[in-house]
């Protein structure tokens, strides 16, 4: 009891001091506001505006889509991750950065004021709904009836910090390698946990012990395979575009939705299975409540980005879908369960 304890305990601190770069990230990160794509101009790298929000400083200094960002600051870029940490992350909230820009025979310069990157009462809220999150699942962890059925409490608390780690680090930008490569860290073994737990349900001849380590090395697949694209774009390889890496970014994320409707639908057909053969179904009913909360999460802002489409619902909204069954049954055990 007293390891577990100490595990848990050393998890969350490593939770918490990776979700500090985070916040920096979240709150004093200054950008333009503008959606780039990598076009060929001269065999030489350069950035052309593909979306634009009509309220961005960019927009209203006179940036519109279609320009090409030929020079910033009057010094030239290799490539849009070298334009992003050279010169967007080295300056502060309110520095004025100047574009030269072409559109056809025409030359623009525009000098654009650097806003935060995310508003401050949206840093809020995201912060808000990851500690209160957070705490949640920490009395989840020590509310559930049965001793004996720690593992799965245990199981179930990784799978919500990794998760929340995601969630979290998804408006992080990707042209900061330590920051991404925790989301693809956490995005990527997030989702072998429902299939771990599936598999620990079924208890028929060891298969949780003998096939657990398929999900896990279906997570180290996706990982290497997400994280490898990342480094070659990271460090210039020509080979890998911007919009190759978007590509890959979209077939990762497919993957990871996939890996969670199987484990949600494994938990479902188990817990089906057993409502007439034993009286002793609490926890896979409580396992399934869970996992089903998921399910707007994949349904309407997952799987539709992985398919290229627009988020039906942002993923602040979806991920109160996860929290409310958590939360749920934290006050069944603690008030009701007996």
């Amino acid at each position: 009891m007293k390891q577990n304890n100490l595990i848990i305990i050393i998890l969350s601190i490593a939770f918490i001091l990776l979700i500090i770069p985070c916040l920096f990230d979240l709150i004093l990160t200054p950008d333009v506001n503008v959606v780039f794509r990598n076009i060929k101009v001269n065999d030489k790298n350069m950035m052309c505006v593909r979306s634009i929000p009509l309220s961005s400083q960019a927009y209203k200094a006179g940036l519109e889509i279609g320009d090409t960002v030929a020079l910033v600051n009057n010094s030239h870029y290799k490539n849009f991750y070298d334009l992003k940490k050279r010169l967007f992350y080295q300056k502060n909230i309110n520095d004025t950065i100047v574009f030269t820009v072409i559109n056809g025979n025409n030359t623009k310069i525009i000098p654009i004021i650097l806003l935060q990157r995310n508003p401050i009462k949206r840093s809020l809220f995201m912060i808000f709904v990851v500690f209160f999150t957070f705490i949640v699942l920490l009395f989840f962890l020590y509310s559930f009836p049965n001793p004996n059925n720690r593992k799965f409490t245990f199981i179930i608390f990784v799978f919500y910090l990794l998760i929340l780690l995601s969630y979290i680090y998804t408006y992080v930008s990707f042209e900061k390698p330590f920051l991404y490569s925790i989301l693809i860290f956490a995005a990527s073994f997030s989702p072998c946990f429902p299939i771990l737990i599936f598999l620990n349900l079924l208890k028929k001849n060891n298969l949780s012990a003998k096939y657990s380590i398929i999900p896990l090395s279906f997570s180290s697949l996706i990982f290497i395979l997400w994280c490898s694209f990342y480094i070659k774009w990271v460090i210039g390889f020509d080979l890998i575009s911007l919009n190759q890496f978007s590509i890959i970014t979209q077939f990762a994320q497919g993957l990871i939705g996939i890996m969670i409707l199987i484990g949600i639908s494994g938990i479902s057909f188990v817990t089906i299975s057993r409502i007439r053969k034993s009286h002793e179904i609490y926890v896979p009913i409580a396992l399934l409540f869970i996992f089903l909360g998921f399910i707007p999460y994949l349904t309407l802002y997952a799987l539709p980005l992985t398919f290229g489409l627009h988020e039906i619902i942002s993923v602040d909204i979806t991920l109160s879908f996860v929290i409310l069954p958590l939360l749920g049954l934290v006050l069944y055990n603690k008030f009701i369960y007996e």
